[in-house]
């Protein structure tokens, strides 16, 4: 079980990690701000904020850092598999934007490519996706096929 507090831009935010069975708390991730982090069977995906710096990371389950990624987007803008990546990644993020309040309160929207990142070799591949906006969010992969919903129309999409 993971516990963190509300992400904000305006303060320091920690993760940790709570393991019932053996009733010990270990720090996950400590004072970083705008944390926020979505989970999955290999790991997290991490975004934080720190001196106006976007930080986008894929991480372990104790915190240790398996790659950062080249690029800004939001976890829910991602979803990981095994293999592969899949990620709404904005083609523009104004540099005085603050994230993720900005985009948590809606007061902000992106223009997206989703791309397919192979996690072996770190290859992009961009999808065509046939939509003259794009603000991809909440992406999911079911049996082979990439959902997610574009917070333009609030409609579901693969």
């Amino acid at each position: 079980m993971y516990l963190k507090e509300k992400p904000s831009l305006g303060y320091a935010n920690s993760l940790w990690s709570l393991d019932l069975k053996n009733k010990t708390l270990k720090t996950v991730a400590r004072e970083e701000n705008g944390l926020l982090t979505r989970w999955f069977p290999n790991g997290a995906l991490k975004f934080s904020n720190n001196n106006g710096q976007n930080n986008f990371s894929w991480i372990k389950a104790d915190g240790k850092t398996i790659i950062n990624w080249g690029f800004a987007t939001l976890p829910s803008k991602c979803f990981l598999t095994a293999a592969e990546m899949y990620c709404a990644i904005p083609q523009i993020i104004e540099p005085r934007l603050k994230l993720p309040d900005a985009y948590l309160k809606n007061a902000v929207r992106f223009n997206d490519v989703i791309n397919k990142i192979d996690l072996i070799s770190a290859d992009y591949l961009p999808l065509d996706i046939p939509l003259a906006q794009l603000d991809a969010d909440h992406l999911e992969v079911y049996q082979d096929k990439l959902f997610f919903i574009n917070r333009y129309d609030s409609k579901l999409y693969s």
